[in-house]
């Protein structure tokens, strides 16, 4: 999971709230080099906020589209119902205005990700993290030891 925000505040509390969870989460302060990067992570989801210094988050959802099937939940102040018809006819999963409940965030990002038809490849729950990558994996309790 990406998120891509340039308020370091919000950027690390939805990260931290998504990461809480068991979600794999990168963060970015904006969309500088959003290309290469989305080639070697290619994540599920990004959470992308539209007003971005450079490049907007309208721009960047073409930019994350050309890199296959990502789900797109913009978050941003900008309210109004033009806005929201922008970013959800522009290929948005989901429109968030600021302020919001970091717990609400959550569940619409899990919302998305389970009408999609995608569970996280990569789940971390503490120091423990599960690649799966569609192959089974088993563990035994000795093996922790």
């Amino acid at each position: 999971m990406l998120v891509v925000e340039d308020s370091e505040t919000i950027r690390e509390m939805v990260g931290e709230a998504l990461a809480d969870v068991g979600y794999h989460t990168e963060t970015r302060c904006d969309g500088e080099g959003l290309e290469e990067l989305l080639e070697g992570l290619r994540p599920d989801l990004v959470v992308l906020d539209v007003m971005l210094p450079g490049r907007d988050g309208f721009d960047l959802i073409n930019v994350i589209q050309a890199w296959g099937d990502i789900s797109i939940v913009l978050i941003t102040a900008r309210d109004g119902l033009p806005d929201r018809l922008r970013g959800l006819d522009g290929g948005a999963d989901d429109y968030v205005v600021k302020p919001f409940e970091l717990a609400e965030l959550v569940s619409r990002v899990g919302a998305v990700l389970r009408r999609r038809g995608r569970l996280p490849r990569v789940v971390q729950v503490g120091d423990l993290i599960l690649d799966v990558d569609g192959e089974s994996r088993h563990a035994m309790a000795t093996s922790w030891n």
